[in-house]
């Protein structure tokens, strides 16, 4: 996991990055590979741009969180080939799918 928040410094112990390029460029250094999900819980207003970043940087996963959604972005993400989940709890999905 790794934090995205432009106001924090520190999440859950965590190093938190300003924005996903930053968070990218760490992942890559820590572990030779980039993100390979962003977990959205920002209002749906700042999905668009989200998107722009995870197409850029070529992330394949994108989940929008409880409440979170984006019909247009969502859209355009999938044209791109990154693959969806809108307005779920991954937490929540992990549990019903693992017990």
């Amino acid at each position: 996991m790794i934090p995205v928040n432009p106001a924090l410094g520190e999440v859950l112990g965590l190093k938190c990055y300003p924005d996903l390029d930053a968070a990218e460029a760490a992942a890559r250094e820590q572990t030779g590979a980039g993100i390979d999900l962003v977990d959205v819980f920002r209002a749906s207003e700042y999905v668009p741009a989200i998107v722009d970043d995870v197409i850029r940087l070529g992330i394949p996963y994108l989940w929008l969180q409880d409440e979170v959604m984006h019909e247009e972005a969502v859209a355009r993400a999938r044209a791109a080939g990154v693959k969806c989940v809108e307005n779920d709890c991954i937490f929540r999905e992990h549990g019903r799918m693992h017990g």
